[in-house]
This record gives structure tokens, sequence and C-alpha cells, in this order.
């Protein structure tokens, strides 16, 4: 195991993406986007809604339940999400109106 200082002067530790996402210790982050436009997924009760975060990128946010039901409800606002890494995009785990 690398120490922390010589692992930062090496560049081994991952950078956050322009202070966007606040990871939690539980391997879930949280982050602000808007969001653009909100699909049906494949599976039952899924929704998959595309969202831009602060520094402009964009990513596939898929949910079900409270959460999917809460980004329907929420195109072209802005939204604070909890979530974790996907395959295929960032699956949310709670979505509050930012603001």
């Amino acid at each position: 195991m690398v120490p922390l200082k010589l692992a930062c002067l090496l560049g081994l530790q991952q950078a956050q993406p322009n202070g966007q996402a606040q990871a939690a210790g539980d391997g879930t982050e949280t982050g602000t986007f808007t969001v653009l436009e909100v699909r049906s997924g494949k599976s039952p009760g899924v929704v998959r809604a595309y969202c831009q975060a602060i520094d402009g990128t964009k990513h596939a946010v898929y949910a079900k339940d409270g959460a999917g039901q809460a980004l329907a409800g929420a195109v072209g606002k802005t939204v604070e999400i909890k979530y974790r890494q996907g395959d295929k995009g960032l699956i949310a785990l709670g979505v509050r109106l930012a603001g």
C-alpha cells in the first residue's frame, strides 16, 4: 500500500470531476444535475433520464420507484441526485429538487 502523500505525488488518486460530486463512505456520491429528458426504461417501473452536470458533462441516470417519479417530474429543473456508478450510467438512489 502506498502512503497517501506519496500517492498524491505520483498521481495515483482519482480526482473528483470539477466539484460536481461528493463521495460518501458507502460507495455513493451526490451531485447536482439539470434534467434534460426522461424516457421509460427497458424494465417495468424504470425511467432513464438524461441529465447534465454542472461541469457540462451529460449522463444517463436510471431510477425507479420514488426516485424515478421525482426525475419524471423534474424535466428542465435542477435536482440533487444521490447515486452510484452502474454499467451503463448512474443509478439514482434518491432525488430531490435543488434550490
